[in-house]
C-alpha cells in the first residue's frame, strides 16, 4: 500500500536489498553481544601474534644448506667412533698419552655441551635454562629438539669412547665440591 494515498501497488519480483528494519535488527543484535565480537577479535589478535612469532622463529632458524642423509650420518658415526674407541681401548698408548687423549675427549664433550646450551638458549629461553641446570636435559634437547645435525653427530661420536670418562669426571668434581662445602660449613660453624 502507498503511504500517502493508501492504494495497493504491485511490486515487481526483483532482488531487493535487505530492508532497513532487518538491517537495524541485525545491528541491534550485534551491539547486544559485544563480548562475542570482542572475543573473536581477541582470538584473532592472539592468532596473529602467534603467527608473527612463528614467522620470526622460522626466520631465526639456521638455514642448513647441506642436509646429510641418515645413512651417511650413521656411517660417519660408526667409523669415527669405532676408530676413537679402538685407540682408547686397544691403542697401546702409554699411560700419560692415554690420559691426555681422554682429557681432550672429555674436554671436547664439555665444550660441545656449552654449544648445546647456547643452541638451546637460541631456540627458547626455558630450554636453555633446563639444559643448563637439569642434568642430562641437554642430551635430551640435542637428540629430541635440536636441528643441528653437526652438533648431534659430534656429541654422538665423542660420547661413545669418552662418555663414561666424562660422567666419572663430573661425579669426581661433584664429590670434591661436596667435600669442600662440608669443610666450609664445618669451619663456619666452629
Amino acid at each position: 500500500t502507498c503511504a500517502s494515498c493508501g492504494k495497493k501497488l504491485k511490486v515487481p519480483d526483483v532482488d531487493i536489498a535487505r530492508p532497513r528494519a532487518a538491517k537495524a535488527k541485525e545491528q541491534k543484535k550485534e551491539s547486544a553481544q559485544p563480548s562475542l565480537s570482542m572475543e573473536r577479535n581477541t582470538v584473532t589478535a592472539f592468532r596473529a601474534v602467534g603467527e608473527q612469532r612463528h614467522k620470526r622463529k622460522k626466520r631465526r632458524r639456521r638455514v642448513i644448506s647441506w642436509t646429510p642423509s641418515t645413512w651417511g650420518l650413521l656411517v660417519v658415526f660408526v667409523i669415527v667412533s669405532l676408530i676413537l674407541l679402538i685407540i682408547r681401548v686397544w691403542g697401546g698408548l702409554s699411560e700419560p698419552t692415554l690420559d691426555k687423549f681422554v682429557y681432550f675427549g672429555v674436554s671436547g664433550l664439555l665444550i660441545l655441551h656449552v654449544a648445546v646450551v647456547v643452541d638451546a638458549f637460541n631456540d627458547n629461553m626455558m630450554e636453555g635454562i633446563l639444559s643448563l641446570f637439569v642434568p642430562f636435559y641437554g642430551v635430551f634437547f640435542l637428540f629430541a629438539k635440536c636441528d643441528s645435525f653437526l652438533l648431534r653427530i659430534l656429541v654422538a661420536i665423542l660420547a661413545v669412547p669418552f662418555g663414561l670418562d666424562t660422567v666419572l669426571f663430573l661425579a669426581k668434581l661433584f664429590k670434591n665440591f661436596m667435600t669442600w662445602m662440608e669443610k666450609f660449613s664445618n669451619d663456619a660453624l666452629a
